[in-house]
């Protein structure tokens, strides 16, 4: 029977069905659900997760889960379900607490409904000048050769942020603003493995620390990545070593 494996996905990326990790586990033979936690008509909560996951799996069992950023503060939900799942947790941690001020300080912002409606418009105004703006809440630290990366992934954001709804963007910012994991990780016992980046502001190397501290059956991979770039095609092998397939 084909294996099943599930991606949940970060903010404000939300379409990875065709991502290199989604490629690379198709090619192994699994079958990959990548369920759209922004769509429209669905409240983004982590029991309406759950319950989307096990609709898809269609009572079958799940082997693999990945938590990317946002996605790896629901995962530890889908794990208390799936306690034979091996898990990864990508550029997250038990809670969210950047080590960007700008960025804590609008996300407070946007916990006032009328604040994210105004910025709905704010996000008509050209790229260039948003990109300012991004700038501050996610300054680049890499390297000259990361900086096209960097670049392209700040315009793929915006655009994506452009296309979520007021009423989602405010739903994600109250979970965010309640959710804190650090109990719920104590309780799983699933076999794991977190990668976190030490240039990473909005999910810092500590939260990974905190991660691998907290989850019993863990293995911690710290890069000097950033937020963006924490996990790449190189780390392939070490899944594949990790999932037995190498």
């Amino acid at each position: 029977m084909m294996k099943n494996a599930l991606i949940l996905h970060g903010w404000p990326e939300h379409r990875v069905d065709k991502y290199f990790l989604t490629e690379h586990l198709r090619k192994q033979g699994y079958r990959v659900l990548t369920p759209d936690m922004f769509v429209r008509g669905y409240v983004f909560d982590p029991k309406n997760v759950v319950g989307k996951v096990k609709e898809l799996l269609e009572g079958q069992g799940l082997d693999f889960a990945v938590g990317i950023s946002l996605g790896g503060l629901v995962l530890p939900h889908v794990a208390l379900e799936y306690p034979e799942a091996k898990l990864l947790f990508m550029s997250t941690g038990p809670y969210l607490k950047a080590d960007s001020p700008f960025f804590n300080f609008i996300l407070g912002l946007f916990r006032n409904t009328w604040i994210l409606k105004i910025m709905s418009w704010v996000l008509k105004l050209p790229i260039p000048v948003l990109a300012v703006f991004y700038r501050l809440g996610s300054s680049f630290n890499g390297t000259k050769e990361e900086i096209e990366e960097y670049n392209r992934d700040m315009e793929h954001n915006i655009n994506l942020v452009r296309e979520i709804p007021v009423e989602e963007e405010a739903e994600i910012v109250r979970f965010i603003h309640g959710a804190d994991n650090t109990e719920l990780l104590k309780k799983i016992k699933n076999r794991t493995i977190i990668f976190n980046g030490e240039k990473d502001l909005f999910m810092p190397a500590e939260r990974g620390l905190l991660l691998h501290r907290l989850l019993v059956n863990s293995e911690l991979v710290i890069n000097d990545g950033e937020h963006f770039n924490v996990f790449g095609e190189k780390d392939l092998p070490r899944v594949d070593q990790f999932l037995g397939l190498a």
